[in-house]
C-alpha cells in the first residue's frame, strides 16, 4: 500500500510540476537586453535624494536649468535620460529626501541670509517656495543655525550675526548672485522691510515681463542676473526704452531679445556691473 501511495505521489507531482512550469512559461514576460556604450557628452546631472516618487521634481529642475543656460532638450534614440541607483531600496527607508524639517518663516520672498529669493529661477518656475517656504525648501546649514537661535526671521538679527557661518559665502553664486547680499541687507534695513520688499515685487514684474516677450530661449540667465544685480531705477529705464519703440512688436523674438540684451548690457557696463555668475572656487 505504501508503494503505490509513493508511485501516486510522483505521478501527481509529475503532473504538478508540468502545468506549474506551463503556466509560468506563459505569464512569464521576457525582454531583450542590450549592453552597449555611448558618449555622454554635454548633460545635466542631479543627485535625487527622497521617494522615487518625488523623482519627477528633480528632473524637472534639471531640465528647467539647462533651459536657463540656453540649451535645449534634444532626447532621442541615441540620447538618453538615466539613472543610477546608489541605495540599495530593499534596505534604505524611502522617506529620506534633504529638507528642513519645522523651519518655516512668514516671509519668504527675502531669504534669512539676505538673497532675494523672489528673482530667483527656481522660485520663478515653482520648484523652490523660498526660504522657510515649506516643502521643497533645500536644507541649509544657515537655516539650522537659525532654528538653534529661537527661529529668528533674519540672521543680522542675531548678535553674532556675521558669524563664521558666512566665511567665503559670498565668494560665489548660485542660483542667484552673492555679490549684493550685504548691500541689499543694508537696504532692507534702512528703508523698511514692506518698502524693499515692494520694490522686489516690482523687478519682479520686470523680470516676468522680459521672459514673456524678450526671451528666445537662451537669455533666461542673463534676465535673471540683471534683474536681480542692477538698480531699480535703471530697469525702469530699459524698460521704457523698449516700450518706446513699438516696431519690436512686429519683430522676431530673437530680434526683441537682441534689443533687449544690448540695453540690458549698455546700463550694467555703464555701472560696471557683470551680468555673469561666478562660480564657487574650488576648496583646497
Amino acid at each position: 500500500m505504501s508503494g503505490l501511495n509513493s508511485k501516486l505521489a510522483e505521478i501527481l507531482w509529475s503532473v504538478f510540476s508540468g502545468l506549474l512550469h506551463q503556466h509560468a512559461a506563459q505569464s512569464l514576460k521576457t525582454v531583450k537586453v542590450e549592453f552597449f556604450s555611448w558618449g555622454e557628452g554635454l548633460c545635466v546631472q542631479s543627485m535625487h535624494i527622497g521617494p522615487y516618487d518625488d523623482d519627477p521634481a528633480t528632473v524637472a529642475a534639471m531640465e528647467a536649468y539647462a533651459v536657463g543656460q540656453g540649451y535645449g532638450l534634444d532626447f532621442s534614440q541615441y540620447r538618453f535620460h538615466h539613472e543610477i541607483y546608489l541605495s540599495d531600496a530593499r534596505w534604505t527607508k524611502p522617506e529620506k529626501p534633504k529638507t528642513m524639517k519645522g523651519f518655516t518663516r512668514e516671509e519668504t520672498r527675502f531669504s534669512l541670509c539676505g538673497l532675494n529669493c523672489r528673482l530667483c529661477s527656481m522660485h520663478l518656475g515653482g520648484y523652490c517656495p523660498g526660504c522657510g517656504g515649506g516643502a521643497g525648501n533645500q536644507s541649509c546649514a544657515i537655516a539650522k543655525c537659525s532654528l538653534e537661535h529661537g527661529g529668528a526671521s533674519f540672521c543680522w538679527e542675531c548678535p553674532e550675526y556675521p558669524c563664521s557661518r558666512y566665511d567665503g559665502f559670498d565668494d560665489g553664486d548660485s542660483f542667484v548672485p552673492h555679490r549684493n547680499r550685504q548691500q541689499d541687507i543694508a537696504q532692507a534695513r534702512e528703508v523698511g522691510l514692506e518698502a524693499y520688499l515692494a520694490q522686489l515685487e516690482e523687478k519682479r514684474a520686470i523680470l516676468e515681463k522680459l521672459l514673456a516677450h524678450y526671451n528666445d530661449g537662451r537669455r533666461k540667465t542673463l534676465f535673471h542676473t540683471a534683474v536681480y544685480l542692477m538698480p531699480l531705477e535703471d530697469l525702469r529705464s530699459v524698460m521704457a526704452a523698449l516700450t518706446s519703440r513699438p516696431e519690436l512688436a512686429e519683430q522676431s523674438v530673437k530680434e526683441r531679445a537682441i534689443a533687449a540684451v544690448e540695453l540690458l548690457q549698455q546700463s550694467a557696463n555703464r555701472q560696471e556691473i557683470s551680468l555673469k555668475l561666478n562660480k564657487k572656487p574650488r576648496k583646497g
